[in-house]
Order: C-alpha cells, then sequence, then structure tokens
C-alpha cells in the first residue's frame, strides 16, 4: 500500500512561516552574492593575469627601452645625483613603482615609491637580486609584476635594470567590488525583504492562516484518523487521479503509488457522475460488489468512501440477532407476566392448589433450563438458548437443550460464529416447524473441537438445495442471505457448516476448531 507521510506524530512548533520565508530568502540570498563574488574574484584574477598583465608588460618595455635608460647607464660623466633624477623621471613616466639600473661598473641608480621595495628588489648591499626574466612579488601585502633586463646602447652593454609594477591584490579587488557593489546589495537586500513580506502574506491567506507547524499536526491527524476508518475512503482529484488512499482502500484497490489513475484502478467508479452526491450505491469492483458513497467536493473532485456489500450484510445479521436476542427477552418477560396473572386469579378464587401447580410447573421448566445451560459457559450462548426456549414456548413449539451440552468461553470471532450459527438455524427449525413440532440443540466437544447441532422433525431442505449458497432458498425472493452468512463466519473462525437428513430430523450442524 502507499506509504503516507511522513510524520507519526505533530512536529514541535518552530519558528513562524514569515521567519521561514525571511531566512530562506536572505540565506539563498548570501549565497549567490558569495557565488557572485567568488567568480567575480576568480574572473578579475584571471584578467588580471592576461588583459592587465599585458599592459604591465608593455609599460615595462616601455620604460626599460623606450627611454634613455640604456644610455643613462652607459653615461660615465654622470653623477649619482643625476642617474637618481634620471630615474625618478623615467619611473613616474612609465607608472612604475620601482626602477633601478647598475652599469657595467656597478655603479647603482634608482628610485623607488617606499623603503621597502627598494629593499626588496634592491637589498642592502646594492646588488641585483633578480636574474633576467619577469615574475611576481608580494611586498607588505601588495603583489608586484616585475621585469629584469640586459640593456645594450649601441654594439655595446649598458649594464642591467628591474622595473616593478603594482597589482590589484584579491583583498583589494573584494573591497573595491563591495565599496561599488553596496548600494545594489542594500537594494536587492531591501527587495528580497519586501518580496518575503508579500509572499508570506499571500501564503498565509492561501494557507487559512496556518503556520507549517500546524499544516504538519493536520496532516498527522488526518493519517491517524483515516487509519482508525475500516471502509475503504479514497480521495479523487478533477483530473481523475486518486490522491489519498487510507489502508483498507489502498488494498481493495491495490494500490502500489500515489496519484494513481482511477481509470486504471476502479474503471466503474468512473462512470458515475462526480457532481452528484450518492448514498449506498452498489458497484463492481474486481469481482465484488461495493456500497460506495460519493460527495463532491467544493473546487472539483470528490470524495468516496466503499464497503464491500458482504460485509455490510454480514454485520446487518449480526445486529438482527442482537434484536432477536432482545425480542426473546420480551417474550420471557411477557410470558411470565401471563403466569403471574394466573396465578394471581388462582389464589383470588381460593384455589392454592392450582397455583401451587403453576408454580411447580413453571420452577420444573426453569430448573430443567438452567440444568440444561450448566455446562455452557459462552455468556452469548446461554443467553440464546435461554431467550430460543422463551420464543419456542411462545410459539407452542418444543425447544429442548442435551442437559450433556458443553461450551467453554470462546475467543471473539469462534463465539461470533456459533452464536450467529445457532440463532439461524433454530429460527430456521422454528419457520419449518409451524405451529407444531420439536426442536433439539446439542453441543459438545469432538476430537477436532467443538461440534453443534439442531435439529428439527419438519418437511426438511428440499432435494438439490444447498441452504448454506447465497441466494438459494424455499423462503421466496430476497432471502437466502443467513445461513449463507453463517458459512462465512464460520470459514472466517476455520470451521465448517453442514447439513443432512436423519430419518425423520433435520440438522444442521456446525464444526469449529478450538485453540488447545
Amino acid at each position: 500500500m502507499p506509504q503516507a507521510p511522513l510524520l507519526t506524530t505533530p512536529p514541535r512548533r518552530g519558528r513562524s512561516l514569515r521567519a521561514e520565508l525571511t531566512l530562506w530568502q536572505l540565506g539563498s540570498l548570501l549565497l549567490i552574492i558569495a557565488a557572485l563574488g567568488i567568480g567575480t574574484l576568480l574572473f578579475t584574477e584571471y584578467y588580471v593575469r592576461t588583459q592587465f598583465l599585458e599592459i604591465r608588460k608593455a609599460q615595462a618595455e616601455s620604460v626599460l627601452y623606450g627611454s634613455d635608460l640604456a644610455l643613462g647607464l652607459q653615461d660615465s660623466g654622470a653623477d649619482e645625483q643625476t642617474r637618481d633624477e634620471w630615474m625618478n623621471r623615467w619611473r613616474e613616466q612609465g607608472g612604475a613603482a620601482l626602477l633601478a639600473g647598475w652599469n657595467e661598473r656597478g655603479q647603482m641608480a634608482f628610485d623607488a615609491l617606499t623603503p621597502e621595495l627598494a629593499q626588496a628588489f634592491i637589498g642592502t648591499r646594492g646588488e641585483p637580486l633578480f636574474a633576467d626574466g619577469e615574475g611576481f612579488r608580494t611586498v607588505a601585502g601588495q603583489p608586484y609584476y616585475w621585469r629584469g633586463e640586459r640593456l645594450v646602447a649601441g654594439q655595446h652593454s649598458a649594464g642591467r635594470a628591474v622595473v616593478a609594477f603594482p597589482v590589484p591584490s584579491r583583498t583589494g579587488l573584494l573591497r573595491a567590488i563591495l565599496r561599488r557593489s553596496l548600494p545594489l546589495l542594500l537594494g536587492v537586500l531591501a527587495l528580497a525583504l519586501l518580496g518575503s513580506f508579500l509572499l508570506w502574506r499571500r501564503l498565509r491567506r492561501t494557507l487559512l492562516d496556518l503556520e507549517p507547524a500546524d499544516i504538519a499536526a493536520l496532516t498527522v491527524r488526518q493519517g491517524q484518523l483515516l487509519s482508525t476508518v475500516t471502509d475503504g475512503v479514497v480521495l479523487v482529484d478533477e483530473a481523475g487521479r486518486v490522491t489519498v488512499a487510507n489502508a483498507p482502500a489502498a488494498a481493495a484497490l491495490r494500490l502500489s503509488k500515489l496519484p494513481a489513475s482511477l481509470k486504471q484502478v476502479w474503471p466503474e467508479l468512473t462512470q458515475l457522475a462526480p457532481d452528484e452526491e450518492l448514498r449506498h450505491w452498489p458497484l463492481p469492483q474486481a469481482g465484488r460488489v461495493m456500497l460506495v458513497n460519493l460527495m463532491p467536493l467544493a473546487g472539483g473532485g470528490h470524495l468516496v468512501a466503499f464497503t464491500d456489500r458482504e460485509e455490510a450484510t454480514r454485520l446487518a445479521e449480526q445486529l438482527t440477532e442482537t434484536r432477536r436476542f432482545v425480542d426473546a427477552a420480551r417474550a420471557r418477560a411477557h410470558e411470565y407476566g401471563n403466569r403471574l396473572h394466573i396465578i394471581a386469579g388462582f389464589l383470588q378464587l381460593g384455589r392454592s392448589a392450582e397455583a401451587l401447580k403453576v408454580i411447580q410447573d413453571e420452577l420444573d421448566a426453569e430448573t430443567g433450563l438452567h440444568q440444561a445451560l450448566a455446562g455452557i459457559a459462552e455468556p452469548r450462548v446461554a443467553a440464546l438458548l435461554a431467550g430460543k426456549v422463551a420464543r419456542a414456548h411462545e410459539l407452542h413449539l418444543t425447544l429442548s437443550v442435551s442437559p450433556e451440552s458443553v461450551v467453554p468461553r470462546l475467543p471473539p470471532v469462534q463465539a461470533d460464529a456459533l452464536v450467529t450459527a445457532l440463532g439461524n438455524f433454530i429460527e430456521n427449525a422454528f419457520e419449518a416447524l409451524g405451529h407444531a413440532g420439536e426442536v433439539r440443540v446439542d453441543i459438545g466437544r469432538d476430537p477436532d473441537g467443538l461440534s453443534a447441532e439442531v435439529r428439527d422433525n419438519g418437511s426438511g431442505v428440499p432435494t438439490g438445495l444447498n441452504p448454506f449458497a447465497r441466494g438459494q432458498t424455499s423462503k421466496g425472493a430476497g432471502r437466502g442471505q443467513g445461513l449463507a452468512g453463517v458459512a462465512a463466519l464460520a470459514r472466517a473462525a476455520g470451521g465448517e457448516v453442514w447439513h443432512e437428513r436423519q430419518g425423520e430430523w433435520t440438522v444442521f450442524g456446525l464444526n469449529l476448531p478450538l485453540d488447545a
């Protein structure tokens, strides 16, 4: 059967729907911002290492080869101050952060924005710290692109030079992105909060002002309620799909998952008008007949409750048997009233001997009945037989219970089968006898369990008629359901029913197994 949900007990009440929506939207937005930020940083870093790096390379070549740097280094007449001024001018023209050069005699000239740069690229002894080439170096948290070259003036070597340019760091990029994006981010957050509020209001109206915990609790209660219903219950939507089914319905319709097409699982039900309310409508389903109650739902779809007609018939027969108990008790009370009136009349006429004889006959009858029922420990069976004895007396028939009858306390299923069988057997015997005849009841233990027999000296069962088959009866149309129900109950209890003709007696019997 399809499994439900999810929950077996209502969840504890947590945050409100409004808080949940706000947190989810803010969390989602922050994740999006973080993803965009990481993507931007990665893209920017790639851009720096490609496009921006090409610009720095061009600037480095402009400083190293597009100025008079080589000639300045080769000029032996310039003093150190002059060469430093040249370096300052060339560095500023190229936009470099550092420019240093060494001529062939080892004389150095440089200019740097900070002492840290000078120390990182020149050192304390004034010697080149880098070979010819290029690379990246971080100084005081700031990355720099550097390039070192051996310079030539004319046909002669002029010396060596190194130039360094700052490049954006990841931290700097992040700060720049945040600075420029902060107003946009605050606007997006404000819109998200507004959207969350509007969505919350819309959902609250749609969900009938219920919180998520309330909805979950209702779902659990619905499942618990459906699990207690013994009839099949299904909910069909406007598209003809079964969306909800309790356990009896899932078993009867062989549902493996939901939603399921109603046309596939119960095509006969689709022939009914879904906009008309139906009560106890007989409808075939998988070789059985179901009694269907159908109720249209506002907004489309309908609710269907159904039960097996045989089961409903069996329950109705059990109720009928209960009414028979009540009728028998009333008949007994009526009979006792008549006896009391007779005794009172004899006493008023002064005929005490006749009054005593009536009392004695009644005592003898009651004593005989109590003796016959002494071995019957199952209360329902004893009450049934006592009522049937009174009923027989009212019909001027004779009903006797064998004094050797024994009935132990029985499980409910076996007790139901025995009570229903005896009640039906005895009533059928009364109808077969009319207003004259005898009925005998004998109940006892046998090697296989418990055996109950009801015999009458009536005309018997017509030849070729099976009284335990549904609808087969000599009583007329619409009858023949009781003994079929008895047979079904007997099979459910693991027993069997039978009937036969023994001389002048028609015998109906029930055999039930007993637990060891």
